[in-house]
């Protein structure tokens, strides 16, 4: 029982050593955390970078301009003025093919109505080659009917008859046959159907 006693106190002293020395290691890592300790701490970042700011702080804006610039502003503005360009002569490229396309409908267009306008022109050409030949074909019965009259009967209908049609009969008629009919008209119809003869432009054939 004595024995316990006394262990007791020995315990007591033993508690209160563990205690102060705990005490004065929490005042030992106060003191380190305080002002010299702060100093301490803005010593070795101005050794290492030389600023007192913190990483995150320093922040994105001193990363941005330490970060090299690919172009600058005068070829920013060079780039664009280029791609504006490049834009307008799409545009422009654009347009001209659309011309292109229209001038070659209005072309193929054209082409079509010239070949439209050739075939009418064949037609009338025909048309007219089958007209005069018709004409010539009633010409001819006419010289025909008139070389195998008398020269006397002959010259009073050349007489009467309109010089437009008096003169292509005339000239189909072999001199042979018209020179006695010449002789029996009257000398003013004689005159005037010479006259009209010798003056006369004969006029191309149509239809070739």
């Amino acid at each position: 029982m004595i024995g316990k006693v006394r262990l007791l106190p020995l315990m007591i002293l033993i508690a209160g050593l563990v205690f102060g020395l705990r005490v004065s290691g929490l005042w030992q890592f106060a003191d380190n955390t305080g002002p010299g300790f702060q100093a301490a701490l803005a010593q070795d970042s101005d050794e290492d970078g030389g600023s007192s700011t913190p990483r995150d702080q320093r922040g994105e804006n001193d990363e941005i301009e330490g970060e090299p610039q690919l172009f600058t502003r005068a070829e920013v503005d060079m780039l664009q003025n280029l791609q504006t360009r490049r834009e307008q002569l799409d545009a422009r490229s654009d347009e001209i093919r659309l011309q292109e396309d229209l001038l070659k409908v209005t072309e193929k267009r054209i082409e079509e109505k010239i070949l439209e306008l050739k075939k009418i022109e064949a037609t009338i050409q025909e048309l007219l080659k089958k007209h005069d030949e018709q004409e010539e074909r009633k010409i001819r019965r006419l010289v025909k009917m008139y070389e195998t009259m008398k020269p006397k009967d002959a010259a009073r209908i050349f007489e009467k008859l309109d010089m437009n049609i008096l003169i292509p009969v005339v000239e189909r008629m072999s001199e042979r046959r018209m020179a006695p009919v010449m002789a029996a008209m009257q000398s003013d119809a004689a005159k005037k159907l010479t006259t009209t003869l010798a003056t006369r432009k004969k006029l191309p054939k149509t239809g070739g």
